[in-house]
């Protein structure tokens, strides 16, 4: 009877410890909380980014500033004055200098700039921004500095370095200059010059393990995925999503828009991409192989432009037109 007992214990001991390290499901779908409008009144918002105190900083591009979001006090307040045409803004701590750096691409200044939040005022003052304002273009040596069309996007990568686009939105000066591409600048060298065959790039974002950039083709409504070989080296690019069937799938009569054209983009910490449909909200896809599963969308009723995870992973900011929205999400699986 003991050897019978055993018997019968053994393969419950083997299969509980199997179970209890089963990977989580995969999501099938998302749901989120009612859209919340923490800050309005503004022309034309794009690019927030989340600071290490919590807060979140958000570009106002037609007015030239950069507000700054405190959700301890649910208070909007300014940051930074004369910003020109700021759009796109990343934040990372610097642990030497015990501050907050703040990037951000500045289309009107044609130049990505970057600057220390003041630890007490929480703002960012721009006579001490230093830019980058031109960029390395190795085929003319006779003439190796070229300045951007109007920096929109960014990212960071684990390396400090910054990936960007810099597409021609009312580029009208200098047409023979007009290819728009996407950038690699780190702080020790110039911005060199990595993409040069989208019709007009803008959202930019890196998969959470840094392996694979990705990369929005406004005009073309696509995106398209280019794995990283090494800091500021990618290998050739695919195309990721066409846009274009999602845009109509998830039309409303509010919306204005139904091509799918991308705007900014940003990732969950489980990897999943949530890409601003200008014009339209968020839709939430994730890259599972052999092609992108649609988890769902967020109807945002306005036009919208970029988006950014809180640490929580799961509170997402919305910039939307004139104002900034916040939402809770959460994945379901069947």
């Amino acid at each position: 009877m003991k050897h019978l007992a055993l018997l019968l214990t053994l393969p419950l001991l083997l299969t509980t410890p199997a179970h209890a390290h089963l990977p989580p499901a995969a999501p099938t779908g998302i749901t989120h909380t009612p859209l919340e409008t923490l800050a309005e009144g503004f022309r034309f918002t794009e690019g927030p980014a989340l600071a290490s105190d919590g807060s979140i900083y958000f570009s106002d591009i037609p007015n030239q500033r950069i507000h700054r979001y405190d959700p301890a006090t649910n208070q909007t307040t300014v940051a930074m004055e004369n910003s020109q045409g700021a759009n796109g803004i990343v934040i990372f701590a610097d642990q030497d200098l015990e501050s907050d750096i703040l990037i951000t691409c500045q289309g009107r200044g044609k130049r990505v700039s970057y600057g220390l939040i003041d630890s007490t005022t929480k703002q960012v003052d721009p006579s001490d921004l230093l830019p980058a304002k031109a960029f390395v273009t190795p085929q003319d040596l006779k003439n190796p500095v070229t300045p951007f069309n109007g920096p929109n996007d960014l990212v960071q990568d684990k390396h400090e370095g910054i990936y960007f686009t810099d597409p021609a939105y009312g580029n009208k000066v200098d047409p023979e200059n007009r290819i728009e591409g996407v950038f690699y600048w780190s702080f020790e060298r110039l911005p060199v010059r990595l993409i040069t065959t989208l019709k007009r790039p803008n959202g930019i974002a890196l998969s959470p393990d840094g392996h694979t950039l990705y990369v929005a083709d406004n005009h073309a409504a696509e995106i398209y995925a280019f794995p990283v070989l090494e800091p500021g080296k990618l290998g050739p690019g695919k195309l990721f999503l066409d846009l274009a069937p999602l845009g109509k799938r998830f039309a409303t009569p509010q919306h204005k828009r139904t091509g799918g054209n991308p705007d900014g983009m940003t990732f969950d910490p489980q990897g999943n991409l949530y890409i601003a449909l200008f014009g339209q909200g968020i839709l939430v896809v994730t890259p599972q192989a052999p092609r992108p599963k649609v988890l769902g969308f967020i109807d945002s009723g306005d036009v919208t432009t970029n988006c950014t995870f809180a640490a929580d992973g799961k509170t997402l900011y919305i910039t939307a037109n004139r104002a900034l929205l916040r939402t809770q999400v959460t994945l379901t699986a069947d």
